[in-house]
């Protein structure tokens, strides 16, 4: 399967390879989770113009399934380390 391309802030496009049996699990569970799971990617990647804290935060201050997103974000950034 291709790697899914990003376009950063930039406007150069790269190509990003994501594990995609560790996605498709958070597939499986929730929906929400993957967006988490490829935002912790992307920032761990430096493409996001945030803080990991400010992230975090937000994720707290929404308050929906607060740990299972904290968790996606942080597999994302492993994933991408």
């Amino acid at each position: 399967m291709p790697a899914p391309c990003a376009k950063p802030m930039n406007g150069t496009p790269s190509k990003v390879a994501i594990p995609f049996p560790l996605e498709t699990e958070f597939k499986r569970k929730r929906a929400i989770a993957t967006n988490m799971f490829m935002l912790g990617y992307a920032w761990q990647k430096g493409r996001i113009p945030l803080s990991a804290a400010a992230i975090e935060r937000a994720i707290e201050i929404n308050g929906v399934a607060v740990e299972s997103n904290l968790s996606a974000f942080d597999w994302g950034r492993r994933t991408a380390a």
